[in-house]
This record gives C-alpha cells, structure tokens and sequence, in this order.
C-alpha cells in the first residue's frame, strides 16, 4: 500500500500559479536560480500563504481552471492584478533564507559561489524583512480586493461546509517576525 501511494503521489502534477520564470524576471531573483528549487517552494507557499486568503474552494478551482486552460476572466484579473504580486514576494521572502543552504547525501551546509560573498546575518535579515513587507502589501491588496468584490467570487462569500475546507482568511493583519 505504501509503494502505491508513493508512486501516486509522484504522479501528481504541480500546477503553479506562477511559473519560477515569473519570479525571476520580476523580482530581484537571479535568473540562474535553478528551477528546481523554485517550483517546490512556489507550490508550498501557494498552499500556505494563498490558499487560506483565498479559502480552498476558490484555491482549488483557480488550480483546475488553469491546469484545464480555462481561467475565466474574473479569475485572470485575480491572478494577474493580485495573487502574482504577493506570491512572487513570498517566494523571495522565503528563498533568501533557504536558498543559503543545501542538503545532501553528506547532510546539509551552506553554499557560496566562486567570486560571492554572502550576506551577514543582519543583512539577510535586513533583505528577508523587505520583501516580507512587499508581500504583506501585496497580500492585504488582495484581501481588500476580495471582500471589495465578494459577490463576484462566491466561494470566497460562502464556502462550503467540510471539515477539509479552509476558510478564507479576513481581517488578517500583518505579519511580524516579533512577538510582542
């Protein structure tokens, strides 16, 4: 049974609302970021920072839509004047951290390039902070957004019921790496 969900579950497609391409060319992401680290982080934060704003209902048909080529025009202004914003953002908030290490058959490390020099710790943080708050923008934009333009998006307003389905997020204030 195990070796059966393992080979389903490595058949299972990730559809990415955008692409890691996206990222780089509009962000400060360097194109030679290899894709193959962008695409899993891209699909884990589609699932942890946009699905509870947008609750799985409408997560999960903006998926089907695209991966079928059948984004329907409110759905496509969602995406492209919203979501990739705060997505991309999120994606180098998350990235500048991890794209520092490595984890291999030897155990994990740190990298650095030929002719690199790394960013201190403070730096790094200094740089994970602003685009957090590049995100956070981008994230409240949608929020606002969305409750702006509910009865447009009608399992945003009323999900349905399950004990599977996230609920979208409102109200949320912005995030901080600080507790007060």
């Amino acid at each position: 049974l195990s070796s059966h969900l393992e080979a389903s579950n490595s058949k299972k497609e990730m559809i990415l609302i955008v692409s890691p391409a996206f990222v780089k060319e509009n962000t400060v992401l360097h194109y030679n970021v290899d894709d193959g680290y962008l695409k899993p982080l891209i699909d884990s934060i589609q699932n942890t920072f946009v699905r509870p704003i947008l609750g799985s209902a409408l997560f999960d048909e903006i998926l089907a839509q695209i991966q079928a080529g059948t984004v329907t025009s409110l759905n496509e202004t969602l995406i492209k004047e919203y979501i990739r914003d705060a997505l991309k953002w999120e994606v180098c908030h998350k990235y500048t951290r991890i794209g520092t290490y490595k984890v291999t058959n030897k155990g994990a490390g740190t990298r650095s390039g030929d002719n690199f020099s790394t960013l201190s710790e403070t730096e790094l943080v200094t740089a994970k902070n602003i685009f957090k708050d590049n995100a956070d923008f981008y994230r409240k934009k949608l929020q606002l957004f969305l409750k702006t333009n509910e009865n447009d998006y009608l399992l945003y307003k009323n999900p349905p019921n399950g004990d599977d389905v996230v609920r979208p997020e409102q109200n949320v204030q912005w995030r901080s790496q600080f507790i007060i």
